[in-house]
């Protein structure tokens, strides 16, 4: 009778072979020369577990006085264990450049070492094994992890979530574990550039006349690909500082501020080409002064000190419940007429300067006499 005994123990290594398992013989007299082996001996699985039945098959006699025994059985099984292995691991990027908004994925091979892992491998609870996870430094990045039917992990990271540099990233694979292999980790290096995008101008640039052709000009970046959003201001100079529209616009790079410097650190900003803005007229400031005697048949003269270059001039009477305008007094100085007694004259100044509107008035004290 053949039953098998020797070493029933091995570490993992997803076969179900066995080594050192040996086949002993009953009823066998002590000084004839009888062995036996058999075709195949496996255990019923390759994974991990105690108690594992280990068959024989095709057990047959050999040796020299084999032909004076009978074999009563050609199969035998005993128990057995396999225990966990530690773990090799391979990762690979599918594409190890990406630009930033890309999805970067890894493909995660877990292997059997054949040997038993190592005094600090982690034990960790059913719940948490089985996964693979993707770190950054300390940092554990929001990545998803998919097992495949061949037994691998495709890993895959959206670069938009911002856990990568631009530049170089060395990155950590960490596998987890699972019944059969203990956990493991390793290294892949990833490549992260800046995503090229082009600024758009926000609304019209219009700045009101001040003297200076300087103007800041509101940005903004959106891109659907990544959701990222960003607003910004350049300073920009128009050709000159008159008033007019549809004047073009040169924007200064060197003056760039955004609003989120983390995002706009992800990105290539091109600043928009062919910008068109408006300067409007300035309201009109300043002093109307009236000099003269307020007496019928004396000659007044006004004199205006204020932004505008230019004015035009209007004379009007007020006779205390209307005003109405002086006909043809459009001179810098009024001789008061008869019409005029008891009024009081004012003067306005109207902007004749393009870069001014609206009007300043100036009074004389007291009603005409």
């Amino acid at each position: 009778t053949a039953s098998l005994g020797g070493a029933t123990e091995k570490v993992y290594d997803g076969t179900t072979s066995t080594s050192g398992v040996t086949i002993s013989l009953e009823n066998v007299l002590e000084h004839d020369s009888v062995t036996a082996s058999a075709a195949s001996i496996t255990y019923d699985t390759a994974d991990v577990g105690s108690n594992k039945q280990i068959n024989a098959t095709g057990i047959a006699l050999g040796g020299e006085h084999a032909d004076f025994y009978e074999l009563t059985n050609t199969e035998a099984t005993t128990t057995g264990s396999i225990t966990q292995s530690g773990s090799g691991l391979s990762a690979a990027a599918t594409e190890d450049n990406l630009i930033y908004g890309k999805t970067l994925e890894i493909k995660v091979t877990p292997s059997a070492t054949g040997q038993a892992p190592s005094g600090n491998a982690l034990a960790l609870p059913d719940e948490e094994k089985d996964i693979v996870e993707l770190y950054n430094g300390e940092n554990l990045l929001a990545g998803t992890s998919v097992k495949n039917n061949d037994g691998t992990y495709t890993l895959t990271y959206d670069t938009a979530d911002k856990g990568l540099s631009i530049g170089s990233n060395e990155l950590t694979v960490k596998f987890n574990g699972d019944t059969n292999l203990a956990a493991g980790e390793t290294k892949v290096t990833v490549t992260l550039s800046k995503k090229d995008v082009t600024a758009s101008v926000s609304g019209t640039p219009t700045k009101t006349y001040d003297g200076d052709a300087e103007i800041v000009v509101d940005l903004i970046v959106n891109d659907p690909e990544t959701g990222d959003s960003l607003t910004g201001t350049v300073t920009g100079h128009f050709n000159d500082a008159d008033t007019g529209t549809d004047k073009k616009i040169t924007l200064d790079s060197d003056t760039i501020e955004w609003s989120d410097q983390n995002t706009a650190g992800f990105y290539n900003i091109t600043l928009p080409a062919n910008v068109m803005g408006h300067i409007t007229r300035a309201e009109i400031d300043g002093t109307v002064t009236i000099s003269g005697d307020a007496v019928y048949g004396q000659t007044l003269t006004v004199g205006y000190t204020g932004s505008a270059d230019s004015v035009t001039w209007q004379w009007y009477r007020n006779d205390g419940e209307t005003t109405e305008e002086i006909s043809g007094a459009t001179d810098n100085t009024y001789t008061l007429t008869e019409d005029d007694i008891d009024c009081i004259i004012t003067a306005t100044a109207a902007s004749a300067d393009g870069n001014y509107s609206g009007s300043v008035t100036g009074s004389v004290a007291g009603e005409v006499g």
